[in-house]
């Protein structure tokens, strides 16, 4: 793939995060051709609060990931942000650094969203991927519908099952840190255990490379 196009849509299709995702971009492949994403595109959707994370899978032979942030303003999804996630063996990693992925080999990028304080890194290989994100808790918020309480290293957590990803958040030394993706509860809870201090420098990797 050689870009990713931006388009703008009207209102009436950006009332979901998928649809603000399909509507408002286009792929152009390495042969000049362009295609729009489709549904049946998205790997997985998840929403929390005024976010948004869609995961399309891109058509071509080697997988290939786009990434779409969004946010809503009250009316309509907007795209705020965006990884593009190539899964070539030459190019992945193997040291995780302390985080308990649920993958051997993996890729990485990192990205900020809307300001330098919300922050997100996405990792991914040909089956799982997952986002984790962490923002200045600035507002008071409620627990989402359906979330389910979960205690984790003395303070509440919670994970929710949405209709095509999960998502687990908690709220910790000021910050509001949150993961998402294609995993299982334990997958979820196991990687967020493994998260160090929301304020340290090195967030959200535990280890330093190669220790």
């Amino acid at each position: 793939m050689r870009s990713i196009i931006s388009k703008s849509a009207p209102s009436e299709q950006k009332q979901t995060p998928i649809q603000a995702a399909i509507h408002q971009t286009e792929w152009e492949f390495s042969d000049s051709t362009k295609r729009a994403p489709t549904e049946q595109d998205a790997e997985w959707a998840t929403t929390f609060l005024q976010n948004g994370v869609v995961a399309l899978k891109v058509p071509v032979a080697d997988p290939c990931y786009t990434f779409l942030f969004l946010t809503h303003n009250g009316e309509q999804w907007s795209i705020a942000g965006l990884a593009d996630i190539h899964i070539k063996k030459a190019g992945m990693l193997s040291d995780k650094e302390g985080l308990d992925l649920p993958m051997e080999q993996f890729v990485v990028s990192k990205l900020s969203v809307n300001t330098e304080d919300n922050q997100a890194w996405v990792f991914a290989d040909d089956k799982k991927q997952i986002v984790i994100g962490k923002y200045p808790h600035s507002t008071a918020f409620s627990a989402l519908k359906n979330a389910k309480v979960v205690q984790m290293n003395g303070i509440d957590a919670w994970y929710v099952k949405q209709d095509t990803g999960t998502l687990f958040y908690y709220i910790d030394q000021g910050h509001v840190v949150w993961i998402a993706g294609n995993l299982s509860e334990r997958e979820l809870q196991s990687l967020a255990a493994s998260l160090p201090n929301a304020a340290v420098y090195s967030f959200p990797f535990a280890k330093p490379k190669g220790s």
